[in-house]
C-alpha cells in the first residue's frame, strides 16, 4: 500500500502486543496470554486493529466499508487505496490481506499472491472485483491519506 517496506514484523508485533495488553487490562484477564490481534503462535497475520494503528503512525486513516451498500458506493475519489480482507476460497485456507492502490489515476491490485501487480481499467472494473469479494465474505477498508481529527 505504501510502496515500500515501511513496517517491519517487529513494528507490527509491538503494536499487536500493546493492543493485546490493553485488551487484557480492559477484560481483567491478567493470566490470559492469548492475543486476539495476531496469530496465536506469533507468526503475523495481524488483524485490522494492528494495521489501523500502524497506518495512523504514518498519518493515514482507515474507514470500514459497509459491504451491504455495494462496491459502487466506496469513495474511491477520497481513497489513497483499499485494504481487502479476502475470505478463504477453500476450507483449509486462512483469510488473506491484499491492497488496492491508486497510482496515476489507475487502481492496482497489489496482492502478494499474484505474480505481478495487475491494474483495473476503470472504476467499474474495480467495483466488479470488490463486489465479487464482498459477496464471498470479504471486508473492505478505505485508506485515507490524512487522519481526520
Amino acid at each position: 500500500m505504501l510502496q515500500g517496506p515501511v513496517f517491519s514484523q517487529r513494528d507490527l508485533e509491538a503494536i499487536a502486543t500493546d493492543l493485546g495488553n490493553a485488551s487484557r487490562k480492559l477484560e481483567g484477564g491478567g493470566w490470559l496470554r492469548w492475543n486476539p490481534h495476531r496469530l496465536a503462535l506469533g507468526m503475523g497475520d495481524y488483524d485490522i486493529n494492528v494495521l489501523t494503528a500502524a497506518l495512523r503512525t504514518k498519518g493515514y486513516g482507515i474507514e470500514w466499508f459497509d459491504r451491504r451498500k455495494g462496491a459502487a458506493e466506496i469513495p474511491l475519489d477520497r481513497a489513497l487505496g483499499l485494504i481487502l480482507n479476502k475470505a478463504p476460497e477453500r476450507i483449509w485456507q486462512r483469510r488473506h490481506w491484499l491492497a488496492l492502490r491508486r497510482l496515476n489515476g489507475a487502481y492496482w491490485n497489489l496482492d502478494s499472491a499474484l505474480e505481478a501487480p495487475t491494474y483495473f481499467v476503470d472504476r467499474e472494473q474495480v467495483s466488479a472485483f470488490l463486489d465479487a469479494e464482498l459477496a464471498c465474505g470479504g471486508h473492505v477498508f478505505v485508506v485515507l491519506s490524512a487522519v481526520a481529527e
